[in-house]
């Protein structure tokens, strides 16, 4: 028997080149977790109740079922949000979400109990972002970001309303 070249088919073991792209290469079985955050729920929360702000400022209530259809869409968001939180964590926020969102919307379920209007939204979502404030450490940046405290004041360019551009309400 003669000696095996990578090129030749014969019988043993063949060498092999290793894969440019390291698709060859063996994962890694203990990846780094990155730590979750509440931040981005509180930048969400406080964005949205700005929303709201702004279309009772400039009287652009919404109809109950597009109101209904934002709600939903508020707790989907919010829930998807929690999904990567510490389990310990995640069931604290689960349960204070829900005492907050309980007179009117059932949180874990997704589903109205009870029609409401845009005011309790409103302040429904102030309290509850300065309970994760008070209970969370939140960083100030999240408070003095400039596209959360000026995007309900702006006009846009073509003198849309805010709800307009957005497809919210």
């Amino acid at each position: 028997m003669g000696k095996q070249v990578a090129g030749d088919p014969g019988p043993g073991p063949t060498a092999f080149k290793w894969d440019p792209y390291g698709r060859d290469v063996p994962k890694q079985t203990c990846e780094v977790k990155v730590e979750w955050s509440v931040e981005p729920l509180v930048k969400y929360l406080k964005k949205t109740a700005m929303q709201i702000e702004a279309n009772i400022e400039t009287h652009r209530l919404p109809t109950a079922e597009k109101l209904n259809a934002f709600i939903t869409r508020l707790i989907a968001n919010t829930q998807r949000l929690l999904k990567h939180a510490p389990k310990d964590l995640r069931s604290r926020l689960q349960l204070m979400l829900s005492r907050r969102f309980q007179r009117f919307w059932n949180f874990s379920r997704n589903e109205k109990v009870r029609s409401t209007n845009p005011e309790e939204l409103k302040s429904v979502m102030t309290s509850l972002i300065e309970m994760l404030m008070l209970e969370f450490v939140v960083s100030p940046a999240v408070l003095t970001d400039p596209g959360l405290l000026h995007a309900p004041l702006a006009k846009h360019r073509n003198q849309q309303s805010l709800v307009d551009a957005c497809g919210r309400f």
